[in-house]
């Protein structure tokens, strides 16, 4: 039974693997595998996309698609550009662990180690972590014991937040409404005789912002561009640390005296210069950076 605050609400007791008495036994095991984004939003081919801007407002569409003799059914013969095929990507994951396990009837031993590395399926994204832990018990005497647990992790983040928008600019300005709602041709052909798509190149996978939305009112910008310029990280680091001394007064009645310590700091920072979402005409500084945010956090706890 756990008595006092520590025991409020139930306890659950999570128990480490120890060491075994035996000669030290080493186990390695690896694992390579690949992610991909499995499902993928329906969106607008060049033809629909011309066709559906000919419903909306003919004039317009025409001068900006159909000049030159170009018909809407034109716009069949070219691929045009699927956003979500430029963000997302087949990334590989590694996690790799080791241990080693042994000990003597007095003294038993146990230390572990595993990395985890993951590329992210979107561009400019990754995770990684490192974790140690150190195990030791040891028979000083027949009524004396005493042990060490000592668990370190850190934790790795880079890359673009999906989620994330500008304070005040609304929905247009998360990252996934620019890949879905981007449009799908990159400009205008001058001769529908000899229509390809290196003729419809008319920079917008260079730039930043695209000239025919309304940036009053539509704050969507290059999705490749802005995901492959940010740089954000978070990097946590955790240790806790254990120690015990048991001390066997009579048959049925054990002292037992515990300590341990429990730290985790977590950094954030952020840089996005002037081809980001954050980092736009729009705003008073072309670039924008910060290190340490609200979630930054530095805690210590003794017991």
């Amino acid at each position: 039974l756990i008595y006092g605050s520590r025991g409020a609400n139930g306890v659950v007791v999570i128990e480490t693997k120890r060491g075994k008495v035996g000669a030290p036994v080493v186990t390695a095991t690896a694992t390579v595998g690949f992610q991909n984004v499995t499902k993928r939003m329906d969106v607008m081919s060049p033809y629909d996309f011309v066709r559906y801007s000919y419903e909306r407002d003919a004039q317009i569409t025409t001068d900006r698609y159909l000049t030159n003799g170009l018909t809407i059914e034109d716009y069949k013969r070219t691929s045009g550009v699927n956003w979500q095929d430029k963000l997302f990507r087949q990334s590989i994951m590694q996690v790799y662990n080791i241990s080693l396990r042994g000990g003597s009837e007095k003294t038993k031993y146990s230390i572990s180690g595993s990395v985890t590395d993951q590329g992210g399926v979107m561009i400019n994204t990754a995770q990684d972590r490192y974790q140690g832990r150190f195990v030791l018990d040891q028979n000083i005497s027949k009524k004396i014991n005493v042990g060490l647990n000592v668990n370190y992790s850190r934790f790795g983040n880079n890359g673009q937040i999906a989620s994330n928008a500008n304070a005040g600019s609304g929905g247009s300005s998360y990252l996934m409404y620019s890949v879905w709602g981007y449009r799908p041709i990159t400009g205008n052909s001058l001769n529908p005789d000899d229509f390809d798509d290196e003729e419809l190149d008319d920079g917008l996978e260079d730039d930043l912002m695209d000239e025919e939305i309304d940036e009053t009112m539509d704050f969507r910008v290059n999705p490749i561009l802005t995901a492959e310029n940010e740089l954000r990280s978070s990097v946590s680091n955790n240790l806790i640390a254990n120690t015990f001394m048991t001390y066997d007064i009579i048959p049925g009645l054990k002292l037992r005296v515990s300590g341990g310590i429990e730290t985790r700091v977590r950094k954030n920072q952020s840089f996005y210069n002037s081809l980001t979402s954050k980092g736009t005409p729009r705003f008073a500084n072309n670039t924008r950076g910060q290190f340490g945010s609200g979630d930054d956090r530095e805690r210590s706890s003794w017991l």
